[in-house]
């Protein structure tokens, strides 16, 4: 059996586990195309990994010229594709080029995770971010998903699913905690990424719907201009008559003004029924927030609304409205001169992608980032596809594919239509599958990822919310009358944990401050310097003084951007009652390190 040199390193992966890497490991087999090698190891326990290939062939062929002599020549070149295969338990599953290039990327990392350190890189070199688990999502999202997956990352599916019912459920794991539905999903992606097409795809029978409302309602607002003239002149008359009364008769006529002034005001109130928004002020969603019942959506593939968050049409930040509709807590807005909005129980839901500008700009708000706003997004930063994708031969979208997912969509519509609210609760196994994500995401957020703390803080919440919707969208009608079992729990964590949390840091850690990088390197050739090898953040800043730590806490961004680089991997310890964190350095960097002491 032939290995290639190069992937030797790579000829161990971990048994997927539920929390932490496997201490078992299975053996990876790297393979040619030889039919004899691949009988030999196809059924042997672990994986078997068969690259793609392409053969080039040049038959020679015999001639015999006009005098008899004989004459070789090359014929027409053949060629042949063949697909990768990776064997597991017995089964064989084709592999294009694609899936075979994230397959070693994943062996990579499993690799990695055996001594605890993630694949060491340069700093200079982009981040590896990874691709959103379209697996993760019920049947007929995951089917689209696939079929779209060649545009762009599909997390704008989930925020599809918020605007849709956010104001029919709410999620509650024990007494006392509700989440409501609503997602803030935050897409980013560079001009001609296919943003555009991607949230008209996902969003398209959403607005469809809001399009029928719109024409429903211009039927009924020639009734309620009507109506509204009618009483407008109803009531001059009554005032008018009013004028000329005296003691009961007079008083029955207030009375009677009282009520026509009502309807006149509801009247005017009237507006068409709104379930999407892309361009508004704070105090503009207030207003949307009281005309419909609570719950609106702001849906855009442009960043218009964070310049509105930011101040565009008023001297400072103004942006408490979108806090408390995140959380369902009651908006008050008093007005001088009009009346006020009193909004209980708000529901939002923020749908956006934007380009890369706009996502630096909201992270380095100091604002935005002291009153937690960007704390309440779930960030989706998929790699470019640019140059990369299929012109020729690209996979058309499946019809039949697509109508699943309208018919789906309609079906959850029609639901969010119906005049009741229900709160979904866990069944026992999936109480005690977030009991266990909840105290791990504790414990990680005084570990590596103690730089993103108030992200993490409202991580648990996230995942209720991620859960309710997957559970909706297999149960349907009957959702409020099954608990959320342990599946749909499962597939919220897993988003969390293999999605969320590494797209959550990159956009804080890398893209927030490009000087970050800059200090982590420098941080990097500090600790070869003092020739660190195990330590903690307060070590770290205590004797590192040139690059201007005043407290541990202020190290740690630079010292997880090491980490998720290679060149750390993070502990947790105990001495006494007192928990600690500590860094140890990469075995591999201090080996080739060349600022260490010799």
């Amino acid at each position: 059996m032939q290995t290639d040199e190069k992937d030797a390193r790579l000829e161990t992966a971990p048994k997927p586990s539920e929390e932490r890497p496997p201490e078992e490991m299975l053996e990876v087999v790297m393979i040619d195309d030889e039919e004899e090698e691949r009988e030999r190891w196809k059924d042997k326990a672990g994986i078997t990994v068969v690259p793609p290939r392409r053969t080039v062939s040049l038959p020679i062929i015999e001639e015999i010229d006009e005098n008899g002599e004989t004459r070789y020549c090359y014929g027409e070149e053949e060629i042949k594709e063949y697909q990768g295969e990776i064997y597991y338990e017995g089964e064989c599953r084709q592999l294009d080029q694609e899936e075979y290039k994230r397959t070693l990327e994943s062996i990579k990392q499993a690799q990695a995770w055996k001594d605890g350190f993630k694949p060491l890189r340069p700093l200079e070199e982009n981040t590896t971010l990874p691709r959103f688990p379209m697996e993760n999502l019920p049947i007929e999202l995951f089917e689209y998903c696939k079929n779209l997956s060649e545009s762009m990352e599909m997390s704008a599916m989930l925020g599809t699913l918020a605007a849709l019912l956010q104001g029919r459920y709410g999620i509650s794991p024990e007494t006392g905690w509700y989440e409501p539905l609503g997602l803030f999903v935050l897409g980013v992606a560079r001009p001609g990424e296919g943003k555009s097409h991607l949230m008209k795809a996902v969003t398209n029978p959403l607005f469809k719907h809001q399009t029928k409302l719109f024409r429903d309602y211009a039927d009924k607002a020639i009734s309620v201009e009507v109506r509204l003239d009618m009483a407008r002149s109803a009531y001059e008359a009554m005032r008018k008559a009013c004028g000329g009364l005296k003691g009961d008769e007079k008083e029955a006529k207030l009375i009677e003004m009282e009520d026509q002034l009502r309807e006149i005001k509801a009247l005017e109130k009237s507006a068409p029924p709104r379930l999407v928004a892309n361009d508004v002020t704070s105090q503009k969603l207030a207003g949307l927030l009281q005309e419909n019942k609570g719950r609106i959506s702001i849906i855009s593939a442009e960043g218009a609304v964070f310049s509105n968050i930011a101040g565009l049409y008023d001297s400072q930040p103004n942006f408490t409205n979108y806090l408390q509709a995140y959380s369902g807590e009651t908006i008050i807005v008093d007005r001088v001169g009009r009346p006020g909005e009193y909004i209980n129980d708000p529901r939002l839901t923020m749908n956006l992608m934007v380009q890369p500008d706009v996502l630096d700009r909201v992270v380095k708000n100091k604002i935005l980032l002291e009153r937690g706003l960007p704390a309440r997004f779930l960030f989706s930063l998929p790699e470019s596809k640019l140059g990369k994708r299929k012109i020729e031969g690209a996979p058309k979208l499946d019809e039949e594919v697509k109508k699943r997912y309208e018919n789906l969509l309609e079906e959850l519509i029609a639901l969010a239509e119906e005049d009741a609210y229900e709160m979904l609760t866990l069944s026992e196994d999936a109480a005690e599958l977030f009991k266990g994500f909840r105290k791990a995401a504790d414990e990680r957020n005084n570990g590596d990822l103690a730089n993103l703390k108030e992200w993490t803080s409202k991580l648990p919440g996230q995942v209720l919310r991620l859960a309710g919707l997957m559970h909706v969208a297999k149960y349907r009608k009957e959702a409020g009358k099954t608990p959320v079992d342990y599946f749909s729990m499962k597939e919220a964590c897993d988003l969390a944990w293999t999605y969320y949390i590494d797209h959550a840091r990159h956009a804080h850690q890398i893209m927030g401050d490009d000087k970050n990088m800059e200090k982590a390197g420098k941080l990097l050739k500090a600790i070869d310097k003092h020739n660190f090898e195990v330590f903690t953040a307060y070590d770290a800043a205590r004797n590192l003084r040139d690059l201007s730590f005043k407290k541990g806490a202020d190290a740690e961004i630079f010292l997880n951007i090491l980490v998720d680089y290679g060149y750390l991997k993070i502990e947790r310890d105990q001495n006494g009652r007192r928990v600690f964190y500590k860094y140890i350095v990469n075995p591999k960097w201090i080996a080739q390190s060349e600022d260490r002491p010799a």
